[in-house]
């Protein structure tokens, strides 16, 4: 009898079927590969903790009949279900394709929202919609748990519905039945890890998922990553998912609580930080800056001149209502903005880290935000002045919402299809004196905690409201619920923007202005372009790109008024004399114009730590407004660098503008994007090398530091190179029988010599009474065969389809002359 262990090793001959080599003795696939009945049994048990869970987080505490009816039914149906599914395999003997099934019962719950919020006029919050949307996969996945795969991933999304649960709802069932859940996952994973290892004992392989599962999502990660540090308007649309705008500020009448919630005006926290009563609220007037104070600072002073010479570009009418302007005392918040400043000195030229880094308030809700202190519609070349107060106003009126006082305004969001959805903004007024509560357009509710009287406000600037005291409480939220402008129905509205009358304020166009180049820029701007709003847009745009923002431009001279100097010949300036030429510019194609100060709220200075967006005195800003209809304005944002606040995005939105500004980044820098194609082509494609090359490295290391390991070693890194081209060894095979079939594959009678010695060195480690420390030449062997049996071998070993003879052939001439017989026989047989 031979000495050699391959005679009790191969009990069955081996066979080669394509590219693949497998065992005459492996099992049938069929119905061996189910699981247990135990173990589908504790699946189905957390899988109906999960939906229980669910089911509490839905109800919200109102646990009736219909209640009661839906857990049942779901329960039992799953429980059925699996019952049928488990017979239906038993005696089919294959597989069911469930995978079209379980993704059509995710998506039945987003439509069965859409059917509901469209024809049942009810709907779910959208975390109650991803709940259900896996609450539909755990069913579908318990019912096909009689696999091993569906029910792992029952088990882990009913632990991540359950999770959820636990953190949304407030009733202690659900910790009961999160306790529960863990004392089954416990069983579970015994139940499932010793049903495994007799699985593997009984020869089971393990499924290989496909890998693109993985790559995609990296890719599709890289490329929205690529995409967001290139692109702002990228990194707005996933507001809500990566902390980019100040918070989402979106609003849903199907929610249930939070800031903005629906169209009733929910209040948010009382709270930004931590703030005392507002009659109790400490600030200190006379350290505070008003908005005029900040003007003179950012703009230096404006330039003292005769003032009974101001009104004589303007009509009788609107010039007598300027000298009587400039005459009264007016209140210093109401005073006149001249644009003309004095200018700044080189050594007083503003630097970045010299202005003052303290805000002055702070913005929680979504940015870029326009924030309205003041409105001026008169201008006379030089100054703009406050538009005049209604003598008569509608009495204000407080109302609750969520127990929460809310003074509520006119809400055109009701009347005009331009308006997008209802949201809220906090701010925290630090160091500002005003009375004035800046408000971004079209704001119709404001919440201040505690102030629940109508005559604590009174009417500020037109559209504006300010409280009755003379300044704003520091550190007090004060809750704004405005609406913003949906850009692309304004395309749509022909008919919205009216003309104006010459002789109004909001029309006028100084006679110090030279009205006819006014005229023809105006029409070589619009020239072909359809009116309303598309013409609006072009004048912004042209001035947009067309002019450059500089902040310390001054006029040449005090003879031509510094806005027409602006437009025809500097090309550049500050934000004032774009609002101020836009304003002009429209008043000459006929449309309604005013110039607002207020203040923006930088998306660039957003602190996701806090939550926050500081505005700080360098944000006074100037914009202007074009009348639509008869009390409504449209925001013209017309200076570079500064944008106007869009609605809220849907999901498919958000990740379509992701998707487009992937697609930019790539046109835009399409060589590097061209190079980096290749080198990923090209490192998928010498990826098994790189990995072999990288394995081959380690098992060098090895055999030099750990040498007693040599022949283990070497036989893992052959086994490494048979998976990376896709032949991994069964775990039912052992490294004996493993290595004959790569002798009986092999045509070269050396690697099949050296694959012999190899497995007598095994064989003797597992079976040998006394174990002697390895030999140099069996060190010399193991790097020997490190190097032939390369990559590229094993390719050419399993792409050839020897015959039987050449098979019987290569193992007898791979023994010694006295196993030689043996093994011819085993072949044999």
């Amino acid at each position: 009898m031979s000495s050699d262990p391959a005679q009790s090793a191969g009990s069955s001959p081996v066979s080669l079927q394509g590219k693949t080599l497998k065992s005459a003795h492996s099992q049938p696939e069929g119905i061996d590969d189910l699981s247990s009945t135990s173990s589908q049994l504790m699946t189905l048990l957390l899988a109906a903790i999960a939906v229980l869970v669910h089911a509490i987080v839905v109800a919200d505490e109102h646990y009736g009949a219909l209640f009661w009816g839906c857990l049942l039914l779901q329960t039992f149906g799953m429980l059925i279900a699996s019952w049928w599914f488990r017979r239906r395999i038993e005696r089919l003997g294959h597989d069911l394709f469930v995978s079209p099934l379980l993704v059509l019962a995710g998506l039945s719950a987003l439509a069965w929202e859409g059917i509901s919020r469209q024809f049942l006029d009810s709907g779910q919050p959208f975390e109650i919609i991803t709940m259900s949307a896996i609450r539909n996969l755990v069913i579908g996945l318990a019912i096909a748990s009689v696999k091993p795969a569906p029910q792992k991933l029952t088990v882990a999304l009913s632990l991540f519905l359950v999770i959820f649960g636990v953190t949304t709802c407030h009733d202690r069932i659900t910790h009961w039945l999160a306790g529960t859940f863990a004392l089954g996952g416990v069983v579970w994973l015994s139940v499932s890890h010793w049903e495994n290892v007799s699985r593997r004992l009984k020869g089971r392989e393990k499924v290989r998922w496909p890998r693109w599962v993985v790559a995609v999502p990296i890719l599709l990660i890289v490329v929205g990553i690529g995409a967001i540090s290139a692109n702002q308007r990228a990194a707005m649309a996933l507001h809500g998912f990566l902390p980019s705008s100040g918070g989402t500020g979106d609003d849903s009448p199907y929610s249930r609580n939070g800031v903005g919630s629906g169209e009733r005006l929910v209040a948010g926290t009382d709270s930004i930080q931590s703030f005392a009563p507002i009659e109790d609220a400490p600030f200190m007037q006379d350290d505070k800056p008003s908005l005029y104070d900040v003007f003179d600072d950012l703009y230096q002073e404006e330039v003292k001149m005769n003032t009974s010479d101001r009104a004589i570009a303007l009509p009788p009418e609107l010039g007598a209502r300027a000298k009587e302007h400039l005459h009264s005392q007016i209140k210093k918040a109401n005073r006149e903005f001249s644009t003309l400043r004095e200018p700044t000195k080189d050594s007083e030229k503003r630097k970045v880290k010299d202005v003052d880094s303290d805000a002055m308030f702070y913005v929680a809700g979504r940015v870029p935000l326009h924030l309205r202190s003041q409105i001026y519609d008169l201008f006379d070349g030089i100054s703009w002045y406050p538009q005049k107060q209604r003598l008569h106003h509608k009495p204000f009126e407080i109302s609750e919402s969520a127990g929460k006082p809310w003074l509520r305004l006119h809400d055109a969001g009701e009347f005009h299809e331009f308006l997008g959805p209802a949201e809220t903004h906090a701010l925290k007024i630090i160091n500002l004196d005003t009375n004035v509560i800046p408000s971004p357009l079209y704001t119709h509710g404001i919440h201040i905690d505690l102030v629940d009287r109508p005559d604590m406000f009174q009417h500020g600037p037109p559209g504006l409201v300010a409280l009755d005291r003379k300044s704003l409480p520091s550190l007090v939220p004060i809750h704004v619920a405005s609406r913003s402008i949906d850009w692309d129905a304004l395309n749509t509205e022909e008919k919205l923007f009216l003309r104006a009358h010459t002789d109004q304020a909001i029309s006028v166009i100084p006679t110090n202005i030279d009205r006819e180049a006014l005229d023809d820029l105006a029409e070589q701007i619009c020239d072909g372009i359809d009116e309303g709003w598309p013409q609006i847009a072009a004048v912004r745009d042209y001035l947009r790109t067309h002019y450059k923002l500089n902040p310390d431009w001054r006029p040449q001279d005090t003879e031509t008024p510094g806005v027409e100097q602006f437009l025809f010949e500097s090309h550049e300036g500050p934000d004032y004399q774009f609002a101020t030429a836009a304003a002009l510019l429209l008043r000459s194609l006929g449309y309604a114009s005013r110039v607002v100060s207020g203040f923006y709220a930088d998306p660039n200075r957003y602190d996701a730590d806090s939550q926050h967006t500081p505005v700080l005195a360098e944000d006074v800003h100037f914009w202007t407004e074009v009348r639509v209809y008869a009390e409504d304005w449209i925001t013209v944002e017309a200076t570079p660098g500064y944008e106007v606040l869009g609605p809220p995005l849907g999901l498919f939105q958000e990740a379509w503008n992701v998707i487009v500004a992937g697609i930019d980044l790539i046109i835009r820098h399409w060589i590097l994007a061209i190079a980096a194609g290749l080198t990923l082509v090209a490192l998928w494609w010498a990826r098994c090398w790189l990995v072999d090359r990288f394995e081959t490295g380690l098992w060098r290391l090895k055999l030099w530091r750990t040498p007693d390991l040599a022949v283990a070693n070497t036989l893992k890194l052959l086994r490494q190179r048979a998976r990376l081209i896709g032949h991994q060894p069964k775990i039912s095979i052992t490294h004996h029988q493993w290595l004959s079939e790569l002798m009986a594959c092999n045509s070269h009678v050396e690697e099949s010599q050296m694959l012999y010695q190899l497995r007598r060195e095994i064989d003797i480690a597992a079976y040998a009474r006394h174990l002697n420390n390895l030999t140099p030449e069996t060190i010399e062997l193991c790097h020997v065969i490190g190097r032939n049996c390369s990559l590229s071998w094993f390719r050419g070993l399993y792409n050839e389809q020897p015959s039987n003879d050449s098979l019987e052939k290569n193992i007898v001439e791979s023994h010694p002359p006295e196993s030689r017989a043996n093994h011819g026989e085993l072949l044999r047989k």
